[in-house]
């Protein structure tokens, strides 16, 4: 299973794992997805959010259920 996922602002609420992962969740209409992403792309996203006012985070994941 592939879905997309956008984030028009960074969530507050994470936690950091080992090696520096970040992990948060997401709570949609039907669910809440927990997402854990690598340090470096956490880093570009906090880039991103203070040069980029209009920022939003788009990327494809496959869903291990």
């Amino acid at each position: 299973m592939e879905f997309k996922i956008k984030i028009n602002e960074l969530p507050t609420d994470i936690q950091i794992l080992e090696n520096k992962w970040v992990a948060f969740v997401i709570d949609t209409e039907l669910d809440q997805v927990k997402v854990v992403i690598r340090p470096k792309i956490w880093k570009k996203w906090q880039k991103a959010v203070t040069e980029y006012p209009a920022w939003v985070a788009e990327w494809s994941i496959g869903a291990r259920i």
